[in-house]
């Protein structure tokens, strides 16, 4: 006997799937889809389903900020597909107040987000696209992967991709965040950061491929006005990430592990900073194309205070001429190494300078080419303070 099999597929509910158009969003550019938004997110959070938001005609227009919490400190589970652009490059456009997030996010875990493409509306400062917080009582905010977005900061000052920890802190962590093939757009505005990390407990985040372009900064761990703490921490790791014409790319100000690995770094104004502070952050260049830079004092990476530099098989020139002093080293008071190996640079003057008052640095250049310089090619031996790289000029 033949079986009839019947699928039973509620409105709002699919599978576990929630789509917004069922919740009123139109997505037509005029509507003020905010509250159907909520409304849907609600729902998926509720029935530990994923939220889907399908292409618009125009674009999803939001006015205020929306919420991603949890209820009486239950950790929140989400996960959301979005599809295809809106009319232009943006399928989601905020047009709210100045100096208020897009997505409010506390306590997000085990999570998925993809596709989302968000822009800031022309004439707003102050607003981060993600803002991302925990609590002790939502506990970590853990192992979220968020991938291809395309994030536009938009035309004016302060605006964010991502800020993480901004009032987080305590026993509560924001860790194993992923992002995968995530881009983001400023207009090289005092203020636009990427990836702001500005909790003290925000530990090993990832990023994979990528692109950031016209930034103020891609990341940084300096915290912002209001931050709870005074710095963010660490661990964070970048593979294959891409940059083009951002005033500084990385700033860090943490005694944590840095990994830059892979990519290509191009027409930026600095490609690392480390600010002046009393502690010892460890980093690693390895792998990276850095190319075409124009920093206004010559100096490709600054070491603000001493810790470890590594600086292994990177190409390194400057448009339209030699820098000062490829890496400047500083600080007050403390030990620190610097190692540039393999690679080459198109530094026809010293590779590096010190200049911290009574800041040890023990340096070791080995094996690095060097184009753009009637010197040749340098040797392959182990250079130190007593023997300075700069005698080979």
């Amino acid at each position: 006997m033949k079986k009839t099999i019947f699928i039973l597929c509620f409105p709002l509910i699919c599978f576990g799937q929630i789509n917004i158009a069922d919740f009123g969003a139109k997505g037509d550019g005029v509507t003020d889809d905010t509250k159907a938004f909520q409304s849907a997110i609600n729902k998926a959070i509720e029935v530990k389903g994923k939220l889907i938001i399908p292409p618009p005609s125009n674009f999803y227009k939001l006015t205020n900020t929306i919420l991603v919490v949890p209820s009486k400190g239950n950790q929140v589970f989400l996960d959301i597909d979005a599809w295809g652009w809106g009319n232009g490059t943006n399928a989601i456009r905020y047009m709210g107040a100045s100096n208020k997030p897009v997505f409010k996010i506390v306590g997000l875990k085990q999570a998925v987000w993809t596709g989302l493409k968000i822009g800031i509306n022309e004439g707003l400062t102050g607003v981060q696209i993600f803002d991302i917080d925990t609590t002790p009582a939502a506990e970590s905010t853990s192992f979220v992967t968020f991938k291809n977005f395309y994030l536009n900061l938009g035309n004016k000052p302060n605006n964010e991709g991502f800020r993480l920890g901004h009032l987080s802190g305590g026993s509560a962590d924001i860790s194993n965040y992923q992002w995968e093939n995530c881009v983001v757009f400023g207009n090289r505005l005092p203020g636009q950061i990427a990836y702001h990390v500005e909790g003290n407990n925000t530990l090993s985040n990832t990023w994979m491929g990528g692109f950031v372009a016209y930034c103020d900064r891609i990341f940084s761990n300096v915290s912002g006005a209001g931050a709870k703490a005074e710095r963010g921490n660490g661990s964070v790791y970048f593979y294959g990430l891409g940059a083009s014409q951002n005033n500084t790319d990385f700033e860090f100000a943490f005694e944590q592990t840095y990994i830059i690995s892979g990519g290509r770094f191009e027409a930026g104004g600095r490609f690392l900073e480390v600010v002046d502070h009393n502690f010892h952050a460890s980093i690693t260049v390895i792998g990276c194309q850095i190319n075409d830079y124009e920093p206004a004092d010559g100096v490709l990476m600054y070491m603000g205070t001493a810790g470890s530099l590594v600086v292994d098989n990177c190409n390194m020139n400057r448009k339209g001429g030699d820098f000062s002093n490829m890496i400047l080293l500083g600080g007050t008071g403390n030990k620190g190494t610097l190692m540039v190996r393999g690679g080459a640079a198109s530094s026809a003057k010293p590779f590096y300078k010190k200049t911290g008052k009574d800041t040890q640095w023990k340096v070791y250049i080995q094996g690095v080419g060097k184009f753009k310089s009637p010197n040749g090619v340098f040797t392959s031996d182990m250079f130190d303070d007593e023997h300075p790289f700069s005698k080979t000029n």
